[in-house]
């Protein structure tokens, strides 16, 4: 990109669109808006409507090193340094996973779910989960889990971001034994747990497989050994007739899943995905 060169908004988002169509990215023209905007702090549709505001030349370096780092395939929520969640915005960055549209769904639920005020969200990663359900239900507290410190540490700074530090615990913990939660304690127990299996993740796209924490991707052979950690801990923790509602990835993994008997826990229900992909079960504690 040539610093010498005076650009409009209109000539910036063409040139940032063919950029990245050049690099293999799959949808340019929302990254050219979601670059602009986050740049130049307005909103899209500001963009649209003044196509022939010139763009400042110090924005115009800060344009490039953004290119240079999307062109190698490094996830643009980490370069801005933010997405959005459920309306909210999430700080994310290396060392965490970047939270999916498809786990608002679980947040919805979730939400709806809780009988009472005291949930886990187990895997919390950047906090997504908490955050939304904290600022949802306001009445509401909870303990968010990962066996990250450096995801934690991201969850940490969306708490407090949000105002949020003093309703949440955040436990660093790779042992569901070593949680301090007292058994019949909580009302709900929601998790996005690791569910890619071992095997498939060399083939995902360069944004997942290079950038994203393994660590937050790999849920073994099947992409379930996690989840069965869970749900096999969870029924003497959970209040009676409280949930236990977990994201996962697809048919097969809902198939096993449904096959499974976990002692104190009825399968309720599960959930498609606005695909018509199963993406999430509910079990009830009985």
């Amino acid at each position: 990109m040539k610093q010498n060169s005076r650009l409009d908004f209109a000539q910036a988002r063409s040139l940032i669109i063919g950029e990245l169509s050049s690099a293999g990215i799959t949808n340019p023209l929302l990254e050219a808006d979601m670059i602009l905007s986050s740049l130049l702090c307005v909103t899209r549709a500001y963009l649209y409507t003044h196509p022939e505001k010139i763009l400042p030349g110090t924005f115009q370096r800060s344009l490039s090193g953004i290119l240079s780092r999307r062109k190698q395939r490094e996830p643009l929520q980490y370069i801005l340094g933010f997405t959005e969640f459920y309306g909210y915005r999430i700080s994310v960055g290396h060392g965490c996973l970047i939270p999916r549209p498809e786990t608002e769904l679980l947040v919805e639920y979730a939400l709806e779910k809780l009988g009472g005020d005291y949930f886990l969200d187990w895997g919390t990663g950047s906090g997504c989960i908490s955050v939304a359900m904290l600022k949802e239900k306001t009445s509401a507290s909870c303990m968010s889990v990962d066996m990250s410190s450096l995801a934690l540490s991201w969850a940490w700074k969306n708490m407090k971001s949000h105002c949020l530090i003093d309703r949440c615990l955040l436990w660093h913990s790779s042992s569901l034994q070593d949680m301090p939660v007292e058994d019949l304690s909580l009302d709900l127990i929601v998790s996005n747990p690791p569910y890619v299996k071992s095997d498939v993740i060399e083939d995902l796209m360069p944004e997942v497989q290079i950038f994203e924490p393994r660590i937050a991707l790999d849920g073994g052979h099947d992409g379930l050994s996690l989840c069965f950690q869970l749900l096999g801990w969870c029924a003497r923790k959970l209040k009676r007739d409280a949930y236990v509602l977990v994201e996962i990835g697809g048919p097969d993994q809902a198939e096993i899943l449904k096959n499974h008997q976990f002692p104190g826990l009825y399968l309720e229900d599960i959930i498609n995905d606005l695909s018509n992909i199963p993406r999430m079960l509910s079990w009830r504690r009985v």
